[in-house]
């Protein structure tokens, strides 16, 4: 049994084609005028994604402009996203592991061609606009899947678009595309695999499968939550086959079609952490790495929570999912009905598991004290709310029944979005979005952010040195020094290949200067701090302070005397 039912057609008969118009010769001039009306507005169906992209685009774009040069908002990981990218090109040690082994690295690798502009645009590093413009796309992009996922369900035009507008004004969604985050490349991921699969369902071809695996494998390389993700697509894949009644080669096979795209890019993941910093889980156990912050003291909001026990885990997850996006588990209950109705309750159930992925791991992270408390970890809801709702409505036969559904899905959907934007704007949830959502409200800048504060630091900290010696900084905390420094080969930072050995002895490689933050919450993980913990106090006796630079993390610029200590 397919996965829902095609559309239904008009029959041809003697007195009407295919589509239930009249032969053209009992149309007449009028009715062949008409019939050139409908097929041009049937060819601008077929244009219908470009204009949702170019729309979207153009809106997140716009409020990406706002909260950048309006609000002064400047997402902290974006910059550090975009410095990546920069390190790669412009860096006094350029090179491709520059682009760093803690992130997965797609999000900096798309960077590259716009932080290349930077000399022409030079916004685009020194206020991070490079990363916004790249969420902006994958904003738009996420739109046109949405779109599709609607009209393979047989969703009409109308309530289409309007399902579509209800994605693109979700609060949480326009954030996101606009801020340079990477969360909104993930959704788009998340949706285009989730568009394959249930195309696959409804007709299985081995193609999809391929593309499948590698719209996974992609996904793996922009956040580590679509690990589990690709082990939930695997069991979907397998339940599918086995209630086929696939036989043992041929469900292996096609089990491996989707399955190598996504070993290999895990393998090549691995296997770069391994040859280059000799630790094939560096990018978990390394010093600049998650479990790292969550060991230091992190403090205030952010701190990670701990609840011992698996359901209590579970239920917070839970909770924290419906007061994000209430429509989730409403769509999630409406999906197992119609599908135990048409009898594919393994089917149904299997989808719905999937889209559970991130909040499995969130769940095993909470369990273990791993995870600091944000907004955007459960942001998956809402991507898969709308693939949970083009299943429902694909499992409902007839167009008024469809169009009925939609209808309700629709106002659920709008409502889910007051929710968001309530759960943004309470301090309590969102931790990360409430500050710039009330901005916005009030249509007032931010308190001057102090990213934009260390974004200018450079010209400032490249004066006090006329003889512009080298300074050396990790750029764990300083990459947008880095960014806005009109001279950023004149900083070792942590990417460079003498990097470990210039900071254990500085004098050797003509290091004048080292830029450090102050021992604090994450600070304790900056190099500087963790080779010579007196230092920012006292210089260490061997360093004397030039200037105190004044900013949130308080960096210090001290100046080489005599040789480090051994």
């Amino acid at each position: 049994m397919s996965l829902w039912e095609p559309i239904e057609a008009v029959a041809a008969t003697p007195e009407r084609d295919a589509v239930g118009r009249p032969p053209a010769e009992l149309r007449g001039p009028h009715a062949r005028t008409l019939g050139t009306m409908a097929a041009r507005l049937a060819r601008g169906l077929c244009r219908e994604s470009p204009a949702i992209f170019v729309v979207s685009l153009g809106l997140d774009l716009g409020a990406a402009y706002y909260l950048v040069f309006r609000l002064n908002y400047l997402a902290g990981d974006a910059l550090s996203r975009v410095a990546n990218a920069f390190y790669v090109l412009f860096s006094r040690d350029p090179h491709l592991a520059a682009i760093g082994l803690i992130w997965n690295p797609l999000p900096s690798f798309l960077d590259l061609p716009l932080v290349a502009l930077k000399g022409w645009f030079p916004w685009l590093v020194n206020r991070g606009f490079a990363g916004n413009i790249e969420t902006a796309y994958f904003g738009a992009a996420s739109a046109v899947v949405i779109g599709l996922l609607l009209r393979d369900a047989g969703v009409g035009r109308a309530l289409r678009l309007g399902l579509v507008a209800a994605w693109a004004a979700n609060p949480m969604v326009l954030l996101y595309s606009a801020n340079g985050m990477s969360d909104i490349i993930l959704m788009f991921f998340l949706l285009l695999s989730s568009l394959l699969l249930l195309r696959w369902l409804r007709g299985p071809r081995d193609i999809l499968l391929v593309g499948i695996g590698v719209t996974v494998a992609t996904a793996t390389l922009v956040r580590y939550e679509a690990i589990p993700f690709a082990f939930l697509v695997l069991a979907v894949i397998g339940v599918a086959q086995w209630r086929g009644g696939a036989r043992g080669r041929e469900l292996e096979a096609r089990l491996l079609l989707y399955g190598l795209p996504v070993a290999f890019a895990v393998l090549f993941w691995v296997g770069t952490n391994a040859i280059l910093m000799h630790d094939p889980l560096y990018f978990l156990n390394g010093a600049y790495g998650n479990l790292s912050q969550t060991q230091v003291a992190l403090g205030g909001q952010q701190a990670p929570m701990r609840l011992e026990s698996w359901p209590a885990a579970a239920g917070f997850v839970a909770l924290e999912v419906a007061r994000l996006y209430p429509a989730y588990p409403l769509c999630a209950l409406v999906a197992l009905a119609l599908a135990i109705r048409r009898r594919q309750a393994w089917a149904g159930l299997a989808v719905v598991l999937m889209t559970t992925s991130a909040f499995l791991l969130m769940a095993y992270l909470i369990h273990r004290g791993s995870l600091a408390l944000l907004l955007r970890y459960f942001m998956s809801a809402i991507p898969f709310a709308f693939v949970l709702a083009a299943y429902s409505l694909g499992l409902v036969r007839g167009r008024v029944a469809r169009a009925a559904g939609g209808a309700a899905l629709f106002a659920l959907l709008a409502i889910s979005d007051a929710a968001s934007l309530g759960a943004m704007s309470n301090p309590g949830m969102g931790l990360a979005e409430h500050a710039v959502v009330a901005s916005a409200l009030r249509n007032r800048a931010l308190p001057t952010d102090s990213h934009l504060q260390e974004l200018r630091l450079g010209p400032s900290i490249l004066r006090l040195d006329p003889r512009r010696r080298l300074i050396l900084i990790d750029t764990f905390e300083g990459g947008p020094i880095i960014l806005g420094s009109p001279d950023p080969r004149l900083f070792v930072v942590t990417s460079d290949l003498d990097f470990e050995a210039a900071l254990n002895d500085p004098q050797a490689y003509h290091v004048g200067y080292f830029l450090v933050p102050a021992p604090v919450g994450v600070g304790r993980l900056d190099a500087i701090n963790r080779r010579y913990p007196g230092l920012w106090s006292d210089g260490d006796g061997f360093a004397t302070r030039v200037a105190s630079l004044g900013t949130p993390l308080h960096w210090r610029l001290y100046r080489i005397t005599g040789p480090a200590p051994q």
